[in-house]
């Protein structure tokens, strides 16, 4: 006669403290890393608008070779000059003062009402020098909230508008661009 004693099974699994604990690691796992996340975006936001402004850089020192010299004019809603205006669009003011920025194409104004900064968005494509970016994308910086809604976050140094390059005497201290957050008007 077989005599054989059945073994209680024995359940493996966790109690609910061990489980208490590693949803406490995770959490502090994540803690420590969420922030470090959002610096190494925001350091990837900063690399591509520095790379934003190499590409405008360069495409204005090709214009400058095509145009004998000279630097475009700043943003057209300047009403600086005629033509050959970096970005394009009209001043959205009867009294030809600086106004918001531009607006597309048939110079009507672009709704804006529920634009939190105010302002039109630039016609970038309409720029004397978007021929040679050829991407609307490059005109604004990542981390600028309000560059999106603009299409545009930096701002041409107004004190070179049309000026001939051979006029520069010290082209390493002149500022060609820079980054706005707030309100810019494509020039300084």
């Amino acid at each position: 006669m077989n005599h054989s004693v059945s073994k209680p099974r024995v359940r493996r699994g966790f109690t609910l403290v061990e489980m208490l604990i590693v949803i406490g690691v995770i959490a502090l796992l994540a803690a420590i890393m969420f922030p470090v996340f959002g610096r190494v975006r925001e350091t990837g936001r900063r690399t591509a608008c520095s790379n934003n402004l190499k590409q405008l850089g360069l495409a204005f020192t090709q214009y400058r070779q095509d145009n004998n010299g000279r630097f475009p004019g700043a943003g057209q809603y300047q009403k600086w000059q005629n033509g050959g205006h970096w970005v394009s669009g009209t001043n959205d003011t009867n009294s030809g003062t600086a106004g918001k920025l531009a607006a597309l194409g048939s110079g009507e104004p672009i709704p804006n009402a529920a634009s939190p900064t105010g302002f039109n968005a630039a016609n970038v494509e309409a720029g004397a020098i978007y021929p040679l970016v050829k991407s609307a994308e490059v005109y604004f910086c990542p981390s600028n909230k309000s560059g999106r809604e603009k299409r545009l976050s930096y701002s041409m140094n107004c004190a070179i508008n049309g000026m001939k390059d051979t006029r520069i005497r010290e082209p390493a201290e002149i500022i060609l661009l820079v980054d706005e957050e707030k309100a810019n008007y494509g020039s300084l």
